[in-house]
């Protein structure tokens, strides 16, 4: 059953917001991580606590956990009561059994109405084990299992307990916000500038709530378990919901609830009301999440920044996917991406064009006589020291593919690689290059990136190819204006958060057959937490300690056994280099060898270089004819003309939907804080729908910042508890996103000429432009991260190839 949401509400006007929606979800692919690079800055916090420190809080406040649906029953005192009313409940289920099925029969013709997908699946479904409904007098159903001789509720009142539950987790269970804090960026970047404007103004507007609860409603609710749903009509009693994502792994549960919970009254009253519902039945957990971040796609990313969740049931697979939800959360928001990095994208795109820079080629694919070149992946983790000695001997016969900054660990043992390779699209890539005194060993390697690479990394290398990022603007903007040229352009994806993704991804789509790993450790199994080899003498010097791959506050099991500390960074880098390597395997008979001594990786098979020595007998690969073959047949320059790049930088498109959101914003302010929640995802609905379109590009302009934006307006909207007041502070906030779009309006004009830092002298030296309340700061310029002398105190002067 395919992934599709069907839309309750339509617009009157062509150009209004996508209403709330009500959609049903099967198994998900897993989703493409977006702008991967951008990560969360460390000047934010959503304090997510895990399920067991959840526990012990309800534990510790009320004496039991509300989850616990057994505990729950005993605290009511009604197990005695169920069981002396057993006989009572036999008689009762065939007089309640025409009730039931003509509540089955309403609800299905209500979700084929709205929800059709729930209705396909269901109306023929047979579960899985037999099922009995027993009424009691009051004529509430409670669920038996024959097989199993116990009820799904053990009291004798299912909705007496359901409302009970409820009662006490709106009571006690207090709702997480991602908070920023001041970003002090030296880049000088309008997105920092406005999003700072709104973290100082709630500073002063928005008073600490140490324990925050709802008081009437809800923006979004994740609850976990659905059973037979009758704690569902009592949470809208209590709280206006403005999106409920219900989780129920156990399909045999969902078809029993449509019998005995009033789906089809429930269904009217939130179309009626412009509120939205999004099911995700029979799922396991990876499908759950994955499935979770497409409706934050579809609805506001800013949503997954507020985190309340009611768990109805505890199982196996409840616990699992609430583990999972809370462990992986970061991943909703970590990447959002904002307005001026798709800015430097599209301006070094654009300057690639100029320049002739090639892209690599999709087609034809690698000769047989280089994909089965043995293909080393060389990263700069602790454990690349172990085995300088062996790549020193085969250099010459294999193709070396240095990831980031293991090119200076590389420079220093002795061994020239094939291929460099980088992620970055800021000018401190080009710095730490020059930090290199011998540049004609710069030169001597291939540089293999994306279009999103700096000109100036370009620069350093004579010959050059670049991928496709097929996640950011450039591309997407390239393929709608230029399409029978970049259509032949090879794209990549999952090339970041780290520079070895890119190695696995390039190796992985040039389809090289045997590709090994070394010193991809994500993470170091050393005493001392160091996360680089000894060889690296520059970044041990100037390692930044604060970084936040530096946090290494997880363990993993490693590839030649033991645990390895890592960070959530690294971990995400070795879950995507999963996908991609059992995509090689799987589709295209790839075979990844791992002979790091760090994390294991699913796909790929640990190897000791003692296993590899019979590379010691391939002959030399010769370098000169290999990079003719990249240059000539691999790779190309594209034709871009004068009309080309008018066509691209044309502003109507892009001004229409600024416009637009800014007319959306302006709008009458809402009576409540909710509906001010919805026109928030009114407009980030506008802008899912914008990627539809071949104007796709557009939207990734907007969404990231706004998504941070609207993130912090939800902060005041919801921790303030008088409602006029929190509505008045939100609206007052509105200016600074407004201004973020004026200014980018006017900045989109400064394309191509936008390069990340060569931007500052069209800035004239301040960030952005002034505004009536809101006067432009001065750009605070970074430090310089190599210096000249740097450069000229480099102990190791001139390359020299060694062997030995």
């Amino acid at each position: 059953m395919s992934q599709e949401e069907q839309n309750l509400t339509t617009s009157a006007a062509a150009t209004a917001a996508t209403q709330a929606a009500m959609s049903s979800s099967a198994a998900a692919a897993p989703a493409d991580s977006g702008k991967q690079e951008d990560f969360a800055p460390e000047a934010i916090n959503i304090a997510l606590k895990t399920r067991a420190d959840i526990k012990a809080e309800f534990v510790g406040d009320l004496g039991f956990d509300p989850s616990d649906l057994d505990q729950l029953s005993a605290k009511m005192g009604s197990d005695a009561e169920l069981d002396a009313n057993i006989h009572n409940l036999m008689e009762l289920q065939q007089q309640m059994g025409s009730m039931l099925i003509e509540r089955f029969q309403k609800n299905m013709e209500a979700f084929k109405k709205y929800v059709p997908d729930i209705y396909e699946r269901f109306k023929d479904f047979r579960p899985s084990e037999p099922l009995e409904f027993m009424c009691t007098a009051n004529g509430i159903p409670n669920l038996f299992f024959p097989d199993r001789q116990e009820f799904f509720y053990k009291t004798y009142n299912p909705q007496e307990l359901c409302n009970m539950q409820v009662d006490t987790v709106i009571d006690h269970c207090i709702f997480r916000q991602l908070k920023y804090s001041v970003d002090n960026e030296n880049l000088g970047q309008i997105h920092h500038r406005y999003l700072n404007e709104i973290v100082k103004y709630q500073s002063t507007h928005v008073p600490p709530n140490p324990k925050p609860l709802l008081i009437d409603s809800c923006p979004i609710c994740l609850m976990v378990g659905c059973g037979l749903g009758y704690q569902i009509g009592h949470l809208y009693e209590r709280i206006d919901i403005g999106n409920l994502v219900l989780i129920e792994p156990n399909s045999d549960l969902f078809f029993a609830s449509l019998h005995a919970f009033d789906w089809a009254n429930l269904l009217d009253f939130l179309h009626e009301n412009n509120r939205g519902i999004y099911f995700m039945v029979g799922q396991s957990k990876d499908q759950v999440f994955e499935d979770l971040n497409s409706f934050y796609t579809r609805h506001g990313r800013h949503l997954a920044c507020f985190m309340w969740s009611l768990v109805h049931y505890r199982s196996p697979i409840i616990n699992e996917i609430s583990d999972r939800i809370i462990e992986d959360y970061e991943r909703s928001y970590a990447t959002l991406g904002f307005f001026d990095d798709h800015l430097f994208d599209i301006s070094h795109g654009i300057n690639h064009l100029i320049n002739h820079t090639h892209f690599l080629r999709r087609n034809p694919p690698l000769s047989a006589e280089v994909s089965n070149i043995p293909f080393c992946i060389v990263a700069n983790g602790p454990s690349l020291s172990n085995d300088l000695e062996f790549l020193r001997k085969v250099q010459d016969k294999v193709i070396i593919f240095a990831c980031g900054t293991a090119i200076e660990t590389l420079y220093n043992a002795g061994i020239r690689p094939t291929f460099y390779g980088c992620t970055e699209r800021l000018r401190v890539v080009s710095e730490h290059l020059d930090l290199i005194p011998d540049q004609d060993f710069i030169r001597s390697c291939y540089l293999i990136s994306a279009d999103v690479v700096h000109p100036a990394v370009v620069a350093h290398f004579d010959h050059a190819a670049l991928f496709g990022k097929a996640d950011e603007n450039f591309y997407w903007l390239g393929a709608g204006k230029m399409y029978d040229q970049f259509r032949k352009i090879m794209p990549i994806s999952l090339m970041n958060p780290l520079v070895g993704n890119l190695g696995v991804a390039a190796a992985t789509q040039l389809g090289f057959k045997r590709i090994y790993l070394f010193g991809v450790d994500n993470g170091t199994k050393r005493e001392d937490k160091e996360t680089h080899p000894d060889e690296n003498l520059f970044y041990k010097k100037h390692k930044a300690a604060s970084s936040a791959i530096h946090n290494l506050t997880y363990t993993m099991d490693g590839n030649f056994g033991g645990t390895v500390a890592t960070s959530y960074l690294y971990r995400l880098s070795a879950r995507y280099m999963n996908v991609i390597m059992r995509h090689g395997v799987h589709d295209f008979k790839l075979n990844y060898y791992n002979c790091s001594d760090g994390v294991l990786l699913d796909n790929a098979i640990p190897t000791h270089t003692d296993e590899l020595e019979w590379w010691y007998d391939l002959p030399d690969l010769d370098r000169k004819k290999f990079f003719e073959y990249m240059d000539n047949e691999k790779s190309f320059a594209l034709e871009f003309t004068d009309k080309d790049r008018e066509s691209m930088l044309d502003p109507t498109i892009f001004d229409m939907v600024a416009d637009l959101a800014m007319k959306m914003l302006k709008g009458e302010t809402p009576e409540t804080r909710l509906d001010f929640a919805l026109r928030l995802q009114n407009v980030c609905e506008m802008l899912f729908k914008l990627h539809s379109t071949r104007d796709y590009y557009v939207a990734d302009f907007f969404d990231g910042s706004l998504y941070s934006m609207f993130a912090m307006l939800m902060r005041s909207l919801f921790q303030i508890k008088d409602e006029k007041e929190a509505i008045r502070v939100t609206e007052d906030q509105i200016k600074y996103i407004l201004y973020f779009i004026e200014d980018a309006k006017k900045i989109f004009r400064m394309l191509p000429d936008y390069c990340a830092e060569d931007h500052q002298k069209n800035l004239n030296g301040v960030v952005g432009f002034d505004h009536p309340d809101s006067k432009a700061p001065p750009i605070r310029m970074r430090k310089v991260y190599v210096t000249p002398e740097d450069t000229a105190n480099y102990p190791t002067r001139k390359f020299v190839k060694r062997y030995e």
